[in-house]
């Protein structure tokens, strides 16, 4: 503030005055707390004669106040700070507060796993959801999966032996039981290659015992027997024709 020679002392009272007073105001204004850290705006309550007591599990580091809060020095700011985080106020040890999780009915999903166009049920299917591991279903290919909080769920299967799918998307309410089924396509296996080749094999055929072969020109030649055949077979080792003969 600049002073002049032609102002009065009342007058260069009356300034000062206004200046302590506006400076004042400004020191005193309460900080924006919107986009802040939510653990910031507590440690501020708290300086501010409120006992908030909390856990780092529940009020993580990267929540922020959402919206700037109307009369920020208040519980009411407060909760209305914590709901977007589902987490509310209850009443603590002596005059404190503690900041819990709000208390929700949870859900329930009663999952099935079939192979596709079967009646079958795939075992050992590892299921997750919102990218957390919750087990694997049982020899029928079901799976209970219980204590669910409500709202829009990712839920992914994987299986061996079986294409891989895209997470499902599902809606729960609270306090509902919501049946899911999954149908999985098994993996295409290759056929093993069989390959197939011939081989020439000699047979031989040896019959058994002796044999006496008497050809055309050998039974002209013998005496008494002439072009009759049957007495030719006569002459055989056991052969014998009771007196048949050909003529």
């Amino acid at each position: 503030m600049f002073y002049t020679a032609k102002m009065s002392l009342r007058l260069r009272l009356s300034a000062s005055f206004v200046l302590i007073f506006v400076c004042h105001s400004s020191l005193a204004a309460e900080p924006l707390w919107q986009d802040q850290p939510l653990r910031d705006y507590i440690a501020w309550l708290t300086s501010q004669d409120i006992a908030i007591i909390y856990s780092s599990d529940l009020v993580r580091p990267e929540y922020k106040v959402t919206t700037e809060p109307v009369n920020p020095n208040s519980v009411a700011a407060l909760r209305e700070a914590l709901q977007p985080y589902r987490l509310s106020l209850a009443q603590g040890p002596g005059d404190s507060l503690l900041i819990v999780r709000q208390q929700t009915a949870s859900g329930h999903i009663d999952l099935t796993v079939m192979e596709a166009g079967t009646t079958f049920g795939i075992a050992d299917v590892r299921v997750f959801v919102g990218g957390k591991l919750l087990g694997v279903t049982d020899g029928n290919g079901k799976l209970a999966i219980s204590d669910q909080e409500p709202g829009t769920l990712e839920l992914l299967v994987a299986a061996s032996g079986y294409i891989d799918i895209a997470p499902n998307i599902i809606e729960l309410t609270t306090g509902q039981t919501l049946p899911v089924r999954i149908d999985l396509q098994p993996l295409q296996q290759a056929l093993p290659e069989i390959v197939v080749t011939s081989s020439l094999y000699s047979l031989r055929y040896d019959l058994a015992g002796s044999h006496t072969f008497l050809d055309r020109d050998l039974t002209t030649k013998l005496p008494d027997v002439g072009d009759d055949a049957v007495r030719s077979i006569d002459r055989l080792p056991g052969v014998a024709n009771g007196g048949v003969s050909t003529r």
